[in-house]
């Protein structure tokens, strides 16, 4: 069980264009989604006001925050519409470099996290 504590852990689905949030207490939650990856079925996505923190995947993250996704643009939607939300990306130190070319719709994490530790972003300088 990851739910030990009384916050609410939620888990990505893909809902048209846009990410939704929801809910899970097992695996037996789960079922294959969009792209074959698992996802809560079952139950309500919720609001994003509700939700400090999100975990964010990659193939590799910079320094600046910026990273290689999966080509969709999901998370990048994501933090660009809901800046107030903490965003932590999570990749292996080896995938964790200086630079990465970045496009203007590209959306930067706050941290990044690897085996070695969280390491907050630096603000870009142009």
């Amino acid at each position: 069980m990851w739910n030990a504590s009384d916050k609410t852990i939620v888990f990505p689905g893909v809902e048209g264009d846009r990410l939704v949030f929801c809910p899970a207490k097992s695996l037996s939650d789960f079922t294959q989604g969009s792209f074959g990856i698992a996802e809560p079925h079952n139950s309500q996505p919720i609001p994003m006001t509700n939700i400090d923190l999100i975990l964010v995947p990659g193939l590799v993250f910079d320094r600046y925050g910026y990273r290689v996704g999966y080509g969709k643009g999901y998370y990048d939607r994501l933090i660009e519409t809901h800046p107030n939300v903490i965003t932590i990306g999570v990749c292996l130190d080896e995938f964790f470099i200086e630079r990465l070319p970045s496009e203007p719709w590209d959306a930067r994490v706050n941290f990044v996290a690897t085996q070695l530790g969280i390491f907050k972003t630096e603000c870009e300088v142009l």
